[in-house]
């Protein structure tokens, strides 16, 4: 559907661009970045997407996909199909990142990376590398929780079983690698339908999808289930419109084939799956976009320590609940009146919120060694 306008004319793969810097195959290129700098915050928030726009290899194609980023003000872009040669990154005139992956000696296949950068941003990347025309990571720093985005594009389904058992070996070879703590998203035209029947699959995907599974889609669904991945466009209710992100060029046919997955350990920090559909560079998929707020993240590893079964036995619940009691007595002896909280413009709630912090701060600083406050005396 997409085909080259008339009088285009092709940029030589290997002219690189101003600014641009290429990266050695298969070895992770370290970016200089800095500590004070957090790309995902508590408070922060990501708006992020994935697109195949089925070729970058035109003049000007990168000036519309760059304006769409600005339009939708997206923090990332993840890109399929760039059929840019070689890997490397390459930053425009308007100060958009591209990190790029792709063949060596042809124009097809390739992924990219379009990261919007800022200053307070601009050193959040903490490395990214090229790992094959169909595959590219990215990870990026913050105090809280580092972000690992794996931009891919999957054989589709009617590719032969070898290439797809490949091609799934590499995904997997390359989540194994990604540390436990970070949050990861994999993203991209991944060319499976996973249906909406999640019989049995609940763990990996919601029952909000579309159309039927294929061969495609029960290998993305085992490899979610195996690696405790959730696919994040069945699980937000949304008009069909809004969940289907490929369209067939003579129109009659329609399927959800591209897909974000993050990690089941931060499923709170993702708010929102669905599609854009007026975002155009000539393509026959949609724009396919994600919102992570930051602040989730906090709130569910809070909620893990807070949920966490006792292994030492109830004697120690029990000191558990002393310990708890001994500080929470002296939050309520607080000498300040409530004429004096009100002075300060705070309400009840809000009153009972900073008591709730404190006691949680206090909690954090109790001995760990065995030692236990006790109650009256000896």
């Amino acid at each position: 559907m997409n085909s080259n306008p008339q009088g285009s004319t092709e940029i030589p793969s290997q002219a690189p661009e101003l600014g641009s810097m290429t990266a050695p195959s298969g070895n992770p290129s370290r970016e200089a970045m800095s500590s004070r700098r957090s790309f995902l915050g508590p408070k922060s928030m990501i708006r992020l997407a994935t697109w195949n726009v089925r070729t970058m290899f035109e003049t000007g194609k990168t000036a519309q996909v760059t304006k769409e980023m600005v339009r939708y003000d997206l923090d990332i872009l993840g890109v399929s199909e760039c059929r840019w040669t070689g890997a490397g990154r390459k930053k425009t005139r308007d100060g958009f990142t591209i990190l790029f992956s792709g063949k060596e000696n042809a124009h097809a296949n390739g992924v990219a990376l379009g990261v919007a950068l800022n200053r307070s941003r601009a050193k959040t990347l903490i490395e990214w590398e090229p790992l094959s025309d169909r595959i590219i990571r990215a990870r990026f720093h913050s105090k809280y929780c580092k972000l690992t985005i794996l931009q891919c594009y999957a054989p589709t389904n009617g590719a032969e079983d070898e290439v797809k058992d490949d091609w799934y070996e590499q995904l997997q070879y390359e989540v194994s690698r990604v540390p436990q703590h970070d949050l990861l998203l994999i993203m991209g035209d991944i060319n499976a339908k996973v249906g909406s029947d999640n019989s049995n699959c609940e763990a990996a995907m919601g029952k909000h999808g579309c159309g039927s599974i294929n061969d495609n889609g029960e290998r993305l669904v085992d490899f979610c289930l195996n690696n405790n991945c959730i696919i994040g466009g069945t699980i937000f209710p949304h008009k069909n419109i809004h969940k289907l992100t490929w369209k067939s060029p003579d129109g009659r046919t329609i399927n959800q084939i591209d897909h974000v997955i993050i990690n089941k350990k931060w499923r709170r920090s993702l708010l929102d799956v669905k599609v854009y559909r007026g975002a155009d560079v000539s393509s026959d998929h949609y724009m396919f976009f994600a919102k992570i707020k930051g602040c989730r993240l906090q709130q569910t590893m809070q909620e893990n320590v807070r949920h966490q079964p006792n292994r030492k036995g109830s004697e120690e619940a029990s000191t558990l609940n002393l310990r708890t009691g001994s500080l929470l007595s002296p939050l309520l002896r607080m000498k300040q009146t409530r004429t004096q909280w009100s002075a300060h413009g705070i309400d009840s709630r809000s009153r009972m919120l900073l008591l709730q912090r404190k006691l949680l701060v206090l909690r954090k600083r109790r001995p760990r060694n065995g030692y236990q406050l006790k109650l009256g005396p000896k």
